[in-house]
C-alpha cells in the first residue's frame, strides 16, 4: 500500500467517524417512550394470572387506528418465486480440450 493510499484510506474513515458521530449527535433522543400514548386504566381490565385463555378485545375504531386487518384462516401451500441476477461461471477443471 503506497503512501497515498494509506493517507486516503484513513481520512475516509475518519471522515466516516464523523459523519456517523454527527448523525448520533443530531437523532432525537426518545428513548422509544414518545411513540406511545398513554392508555387509560379504565379501559383495560388486567387479564387474570391464571387464565391460559385470555383474549384482548378491541373495538372497530380501535382496530382501524391501529390499521389491523383480519380474513379467513385455509390450509395451503406457501411458496414465492425469487428472481436475482446471477452469473454462471463454468467450472474450469470439467472443462476437456479434444485434439
Amino acid at each position: 500500500m503506497t503512501r497515498g493510499e494509506r493517507r486516503s484510506l484513513i481520512t475516509g474513515m475518519l471522515f466516516g467517524i464523523a459523519v456517523t458521530f454527527a448523525l448520533v449527535l443530531a437523532m432525537p433522543r426518545t428513548g422509544g417512550r414518545e411513540s406511545f400514548r398513554p392508555l387509560n386504566q379504565q379501559q383495560f381490565a388486567p387479564p387474570d394470572q391464571d387464565d391460559e385463555n385470555a383474549v384482548a378485545r378491541l373495538t372497530v375504531e380501535e382496530q382501524e387506528e391501529i390499521g389491523l386487518r383480519t380474513t379467513e384462516v385455509r390450509r395451503g401451500t406457501v411458496y414465492r418465486e425469487l428472481i436475482t441476477p446471477a452469473r454462471i461461471e463454468e467450472l474450469e477443471t470439467a472443462r476437456r480440450e479434444i485434439r
